[in-house]
């Protein structure tokens, strides 16, 4: 099934190297010059252009492109697939086939890339305690308000916390009690009065709406 077993298996802590010590020890001491016994040639078997694990034919689940083409092994994912930077049609290595940076790099890839980066530096020159305060949704469904600016929001750089808001807030709609009509404002700034009691507010039940009211 490959090099790391099967991969459905996995989850950190739980790795093939973890939990198939035996197994990952024989892929690793591998001798790479085995791969090239019996005729089989790395310039072909290597060789991207017939697709992103080279020659197909080539491989059975102990003698992978990963293992024997580590130099050619291309990172398939949309952070390098899809960075204009190396091209105008971002990584050329990636595409193959029905694969083209057209059909895999789309608006909704960039958007979510964009995103990502903005995560990868919140936090960038602050320390974890920074980042524990800000996101504290002690002090309000959004955190603490005065670290946000701009892209630089609790829903963008507290995603941990935000999911725990929207998993309470996706609580207050059960027994038919109507989202649409309790959060709309036009009713009032906290929408519906009559919908809230207790833990569940108009803050903690629409949380979308009451950060869009939030000074900025």
């Amino acid at each position: 099934k490959g090099s790391q077993g099967d991969p459905r298996c996995w989850n950190a802590p739980f790795t093939f190297e973890a939990c198939c010590r035996n197994e990952a020890a024989f892929v690793k001491s591998a001798p790479k010059k085995e791969c090239w016994i019996g005729g089989v040639l790395p310039e072909s078997c290597c060789d991207i252009n017939k697709g992103m694990t080279g020659d197909a034919r080539c491989w059975d689940p102990i003698f992978t492109f990963d293992l024997c083409c580590p130099a050619e092994k291309v990172e398939v994912t949309p952070k390098v697939c899809c960075d204009t930077r190396r091209g105008p049609q971002g990584e050329a290595e990636c595409w193959t086939g029905q694969y083209q940076f057209d059909s895999c790099c789309t608006p909704k890839v960039f958007k979510q890339l964009e995103l990502e980066e903005i995560q990868e530096t919140c936090w960038l020159g602050f320390g974890e305690a920074t980042r524990a305060a800000c996101c504290d949704i002690r002090k309000g469904l959004r955190g603490d308000n005065g670290c946000w600016s701009g892209a630089y929001n609790f829903q963008t750089c507290c995603p941990a916390e935000m999911k725990m808001v929207t998993t309470f807030a996706a609580q207050c709609w059960v027994g038919g009690i109507p989202e649409a009509v309790c959060c709309d404002q036009r009713r009032g700034p906290r929408g519906d009065e009559g919908c809230w009691d207790g833990l569940y507010s108009f803050e903690s039940c629409c949380p979308e709406q009451a950060a869009a009211a939030l000074p900025r």
